[in-house]
């Protein structure tokens, strides 16, 4: 069995470089080859192969020609370019140098390629501004990972046609002039199964400790080929994507012994920073076991891809979650500025939806926008706005069940508040049944003003009979009205006031007349006395109806007094009393009741 033959941790680009095009030639030729190609410039060498540039004679094109250098020319060394040959012959694909011929040249086969101008990735890893200068990108980041989607798509055809491939690397990665992306150098590849070449060994077979330590994969540092699968590719990927990261290989070591010992306990860290979805990607990939890595280079092309799409997405989301993180805080505070809330919740909010146009199933902007309208739900639920908080409510997809039932419970109480507040504002609403009030009141006012003043022209004589069945008569007109007009005088508080008032005025009257007939007071005392029985009723419509009833309350009083001083005047005074508490009624009722009455004419026209 021969010697491990393995690759330096620091090999020299150019071993590992397949048909690399130098921007300028060295202007040296070399023999011709049999099979019609004129050979021209060394392009590369490394260490059994070198590589020419060559004209095809027949079509007059520019290839690349692959040989067996001299002083490595073997045996096996020639099988090695065969299987090769084969290898890249079996993988046909846009990111795959084709090979155009396999010849017989005068010192052993040769492989004829595509030559491809360009430079190796590593170059544009270790300068950056040459991605600027050669295609104009100024996203590193998003062109490396281009670069990398199109090697999974050359690895996965590879896959599908049963070729593993090995050696994945920058080196092993071309650029093409135009972006083309290349996988190059196939000379570690073996066969999965029995669709790949037959010239090719079988994965499982070759037991050989080959590769790029820097890069290498555990089973491939153990050289346990009964492990090697399509994730032992999945892990030199994601070893690309590291590097592309991280600026250097996964795997450190100053000679090749410590970088493979160190390999097995190897846990990959990403700088700070980068993006959770490549580093969950690297975290996986260069997971030890091949289990437990993303199984295939499809697999990892679909994360790069949703990366892409996605990464302006997380970019909103991220400022989305600043903002509300600072909502968060200032409603935390000790003294909450509304103000400052709504600025960053609406900042918040605007961020979290534009994120979620562009990708609807952006689950961080979604939760970021949930946990920002609970939030502001639950500020305006403490302050008693509940309509600002059914708004935040009603946005959410699911509302928290312990915020709807609070929103229910505060608005039964505050519809029970405000109905309460409605009902104290009817009850002390003059415009309600107004027009009825002012009609019983000026029809009992009136009669209260005739009847003594006709009392009072005809020289009547006052007896007790007279005064009873006046008292009687006013009783049962103040009764029919009352019953006529109860659905109005029975509504407010205030038409109460005065339903009651007319009717106990009669009441105390007539019971006032019986009280003092059983003492045989004269009639003239006992109407005497009801005057200022009448003036303390006006007194109680100061409090209860309008301050103007003080100058009934004086007028009466002022009539009690007459009456004793003028008994003859009695009846004039008692007009006069009645008059100024119509008077009173209707300066206060009447001015409101033909503002509503125009109020409701403006509103028909």
């Amino acid at each position: 069995m021969a010697a491990p033959t393995l690759l330096p941790p620091h090999a020299d680009p150019a071993a590992n470089t397949l048909a690399r095009a130098p921007l300028t030639t060295t202007g040296h030729s070399v023999p011709d080859t049999d099979g019609g190609y004129l050979v021209q410039d060394t392009l590369g060498q490394g260490g059994v192969g070198i590589v020419h540039l060559a004209v095809q004679r027949a079509l007059g094109r520019a290839v690349a020609l692959k040989r067996v250098r001299p002083e490595a020319d073997r045996p096996g060394t020639r099988w090695s370019l065969l299987q090769e040959a084969h290898a890249a012959a079996a993988v046909e694909h846009p990111n795959i140098v084709p090979v155009y011929d396999l010849i017989q040249g005068r010192t052993g086969p040769e492989v004829v390629m595509r030559r491809i101008e360009g430079r190796v990735w590593t170059d544009y890893l270790l300068s950056p501004a040459q991605i600027v200068q050669d295609f104009g990108a100024r996203d590193a980041l998003d062109w490396h990972i281009g670069v990398l989607s199109q090697v999974c798509n050359a690895i996965h055809f590879a896959h599908s046609r049963g070729i593993l491939h090995r050696d994945l690397k920058p080196d092993n990665v071309m650029i093409g002039r135009f972006g083309e992306v290349y996988v190059l150098d196939w000379g570690l590849a073996v066969r999965l199964d029995d669709r790949g070449p037959s010239v090719l060994p079988i994965a499982s077979e070759d037991r050989r400790l080959v590769g790029t330590p820097r890069f290498m994969p555990p089973e491939m540092a153990a050289a346990d080929a009964a492990r090697l699968c399509a994730q032992t590719d999945v892990y030199l990927i994601c070893g690309l994507l590291f590097a592309v990261l991280c600026g250097r290989p996964p795997h450190a070591g100053d000679t090749i012994e410590a970088t493979l010992a160190g390999i097995p306990h190897f846990r990959p860290e990403v700088p700070a920073g980068t993006p959770p979805r490549l580093r969950h990607l690297v975290e996986a990939g260069l997971a030890a076991d091949p289990g437990d890595r993303p199984p295939s280079a499809e697999a990892i092309r679909l994360a790069l891809q949703a990366f892409r799409e996605e990464r302006g997405v997380d970019d909103l989301a991220a400022d989305a979650a600043r903002q509300l993180t600072a909502l968060q805080a200032a409603l935390g505070a000790e003294t909450i500025d509304r103000e400052v809330a709504y600025r960053h919740f609406g900042a918040a909010r605007f961020g979290f939806q534009q994120a979620l146009d562009r990708r609807s199933e952006h689950d961080a902007s979604r939760r970021g926008l949930d946990a920002a309208l609970v939030a502001m739900a639950r500020f305006e639920l403490d302050r008693g706005e509940l309509a600002a908080a059914e708004l935040h409510l009603r946005e959410l997809p699911e509302p928290p069940a312990e915020l709807t039932a609070r929103l229910v419970g505060d608005r039964a109480a505050q519809d029970d508040r405000a109905a309460r507040l409605e009902h104290t504002r009817v009850q002390a609403d003059p415009t309600v049944g107004q027009r009825t009030r002012i009609f019983v009141v000026l029809v009992m006012g009136l009669f209260w003003v005739v009847h003594p003043l006709v009392g009072w022209i005809t020289d009547a004589e006052l007896t007790l009979a007279s005064l009873v069945e006046g008292h009687v008569v006013l009783l049962v007109a103040s009764l029919g009205l009352v019953v006529w007009a109860r659905e109005s005088l029975l509504r407010t508080q205030l038409n109460r006031h005065v339903a009651l008032g007319l009717v106990s005025v009669q009441v105390l009257s007539l019971l006032g007349d019986l009280g003092f007939t059983l003492h045989e007071v004269p009639a003239d005392r006992i109407f005497a006395y009801n005057l200022m029985m009448y003036a303390s009723i006006a007194l109680m419509g100061v409090a209860s109806i309008t301050p103007l009833f003080v100058v009934p309350t004086l007028a009466y009083a002022a009539a009690f007094l007459l009456a004793a001083i003028q008994p003859s005047w009695v009846f004039a005074m008692t007009a006069l009393s009645n008059l100024s508490v119509l008077v009173v009624a209707m300066a206060v009722w009447l001015p409101d009741a033909r503002a509503t009455l125009f109020d409701r004419v403006r509103g028909r026209h």
